[in-house]
């Protein structure tokens, strides 16, 4: 396919995070792909917070079109985030470290090179060599020079995006504060075993954490949740009408992730009650954060390890699993359960032909756009997913594909969600 040139028009191209999800991992697929489909439909404007849930829940509480929905309750939770797309979001929440979080340059620097504390002389020893050498030369400036500091940024944002940087042995002398020693007391070994990380990606998070109460004076300090103040601020002129800056962002997929990308989830009751009585007086509505906590689908385990020991116990629990698995249906395989890349690659399609037809172009144009897009935006390990069709016909299928899912999720959203999630 090929175009002429007066067809290469400029025109406000949509964010690369309606279209281009060469980035979304296969363990999180389904998801996203149930995000972006849920923040398409056209019954409601999913932008207004108050819509969607009045889709959930209806005008008097009873039930709406998304009644049956068994993710009604996290939808309504994150109404307010269905304006951005969750690659958006992503970015957002686990960027780790930028120079917006020093608080003091030139300390940071300073301790980092002199390494007279365990945690400063493991940071100095990650550092690349060259960086290492442009912070030594600019030594008696008054702040280093901002190459050095864009480098100083880059390698420990690397750092703590791994998971050496935490040690016992290399912290035990890190005097933890405010709400970092409340959360560690109020949390038994167990727990905090379970919460440190909660996902391979929110480790950045508990690392960035730990870094400001290592360096309380140098770093800005931010608590878990809000570790995202700010980050919004770099997109709000790409989403100047749906970007909140008084609202942090926090991780879309968290709460969702251990009910949809694991077969079983152990949280240790005490963790839950204390999760459900901090959230009703933090001012969270209780309805959600029951229904967040305590599903319908959920069970009740007790076990009495010291009375009945190990064996009894599995044997006793693998009868019951057995029993219990007959009253569902088996888990997709083959093409079913598959990661749904063509249904994201049919939905970038169907967003991009509005765009289109906004400004004129033909689908040969917008193929040039999309061939031109993947060239200049490379992505570590994508996956083929923008919606490149050899013929026009190819693309008009994608866009009327994409049209059907979006009308089964309008009609019979619990019919979208099982096809999607489960």
């Amino acid at each position: 396919m090929s175009s002429s040139r007066n067809e290469m028009v400029n025109f406000p191209w949509l964010p690369a995070d309606e279209y281009d999800f060469r980035a979304v991992p296969k363990p999180e697929c389904r998801f996203v792909c149930f995000w972006e489909y849920v923040r398409s439909i056209r019954t409601i404007n999913p932008k207004i917070p108050s819509q969607v849930i009045e889709w959930i829940r209806g005008k008097d509480g009873k039930g709406g079109v998304g009644a049956g929905l068994k993710t009604g309750w996290y939808i309504c939770s994150r109404a307010e985030d269905l304006a951005l797309p969750y690659l958006t979001i992503d970015k957002i929440v686990f960027m780790p470290f930028s120079m917006d979080d020093l608080a003091n340059a030139s300390a940071f620097v300073s301790k980092l090179r002199r390494s007279g504390d365990p945690v400063s002389r493991y940071l100095w020893e990650q550092l690349r060599e060259s960086t290492r050498q442009q912070l030594t030369a600019n030594s008696g400036a008054s702040r280093p020079a901002p190459k050095a500091l864009a480098d100083l940024v880059d390698d420990v944002g690397k750092v703590l995006r791994s998971d050496k940087f935490f040690d016992e042995e290399r912290f035990k002398d890190v005097p933890l504060r405010g709400e970092t020693r409340e959360g560690f007391a109020r949390h038994s070994r167990d727990e905090l075993e379970w919460l440190y990380p909660r996902s391979p990606k929110e480790l950045p998070l508990y690392n960035r954490w730990l870094l400001a109460e290592t360096y309380p004076d140098e770093i800005k300090r931010r608590s878990l949740p809000s570790l995202a103040t700010g980050r919004s601020e770099r997109l709000a002129k790409a989403y100047p009408n749906e970007i909140k800056h008084s609202q942090p962002l926090r991780p879309l997929d968290w709460r969702l992730d251990r009910h949809v990308n694991r077969a079983t989830v152990m949280v240790p009751m005490p963790h839950i009650k204390r999760n459900i009585i901090e959230k009703i007086q933090d001012g969270d509505d209780p309805v959600d954060v029951i229904e967040g906590a305590l599903r319908d689908e959920d069970y009740y385990f007790s076990g009495d390890f010291p009375r009945g020991g190990t064996r009894k116990i599995i044997e006793e629990f693998k009868k019951w699993v057995v029993k219990e698995a007959k009253k569902f249906p088996r888990p997709p395989r083959g093409m079913g359960a598959a990661a749904p890349y063509e249904q994201l690659k049919w939905l970038a399609a169907y967003r991009l032909d509005k765009v289109r037809k906004e400004h004129g172009l033909s689908v040969v144009s917008m193929m040039d756009k999309l061939r031109q897009s993947e060239e200049e935006r490379p992505i570590h390990r994508p996956t083929k997913n923008l919606p490149l069709y050899q013929t026009e016909a190819g693309w008009s299928n994608a866009k009327g594909d994409a049209m059907s899912l979006l009308d089964l999720l309008e009609s019979d959203p619990a019919a979208f969600e099982k096809r999607m999630l489960f």
